[in-house]
């Protein structure tokens, strides 16, 4: 019996040093804990991705593997942004920016900003479609005879901010059209109605298209969470443009562009 008040100072000592390991015990005030973010990817991730959380001087990045259906991490107790790209090299911390002379990316995104004022947060997240492919055929069209003239497009959305709205700034894509007068280009979400084309020969430009109007009339819709990809078919012996999606289709007289 003479040894239990031996033991019994030493378990109180083993609990005092756990207890300060711990550093966030279930007594003392835990403000100064972080918060822990469970991010639930549902369905398939079959490429990787670059994720980036962002709160005033705080800043952390990182890249969630494909096939990962999870990633967890800690932030500081504080409202924090979270962003993820993919593929894993597009974006950064600051958001999305295309130069001038390139088009968007294959990108699909999420960006959103959690109140991480709590012990724990799990979230479903989903990546959206931020790109729509638009491809473009001349007709009629020679197959052996390459297409005279080149195609540049032109917008005012430069990329996505990092709260995953498009960017305001010049963009511009040049395109040479190959086989069967064909070429095809990736635009970024629009804010308006300002995208054109003009039609370019060495002489300078033979023809400009308002296709952003275009596109608003036909119904195409910017604001879709995933964007849907377009088809453009001009057709120089009737005078007519069509445009194309998986759903609608609809024909413009010339006389409607600039």
């Amino acid at each position: 019996m003479a040894r239990c008040p031996r033991i019994r100072p030493l378990l109180l000592a083993g609990a005092l040093i756990t207890a300060s390991f711990l550093g966030c015990s279930v007594k003392e005030d835990r403000d100064g804990c972080p918060c822990h973010i469970d991010l639930l990817f549902g369905g398939s991730s079959d490429c990787s991705k670059a994720l980036y959380a962002v709160s005033g001087d705080y800043y952390a990045s990182d890249t969630v593997p494909s096939g990962a259906g999870r990633y967890s991490l800690s932030v500081p107790r504080r409202e924090v942004r979270i962003m993820l790209f993919s593929p894993s090299g597009c974006g950064g911390n600051t958001g999305l920016l295309i130069p001038e002379g390139t088009d968007c990316p294959p990108v699909r995104m999420f960006s959103k900003s959690y109140d991480a004022t709590c012990e724990y947060i799990r979230d479903s997240v989903r990546l959206s479609k931020n790109y729509c492919l638009l491809s473009v055929t001349f007709e009629p069209s020679a197959p052996s005879v390459p297409y005279p003239f080149s195609v540049t497009v032109r917008g005012n959305v430069c990329g996505y901010s990092c709260e995953g709205e498009p960017l305001p700034g010049p963009f511009r894509f040049d395109m040479k059209p190959g086989e069967g007068s064909r070429c095809s280009m990736r635009l970024p979400r629009q804010r308006d109605d300002s995208l054109l084309m003009d039609i370019i020969s060495s002489e300078g430009t033979l023809r400009t298209f308002a296709i952003g109007s275009a596109m608003a009339e036909a119904g195409y819709d910017w604001d879709a969470v995933e964007l849907e990809d377009c088809e453009l078919v001009v057709d120089y012996s009737r005078t007519i443009m069509t445009l194309r999606a998986d759903c609608w289709s609809r024909t413009f007289s010339f006389q409607y562009f600039l």
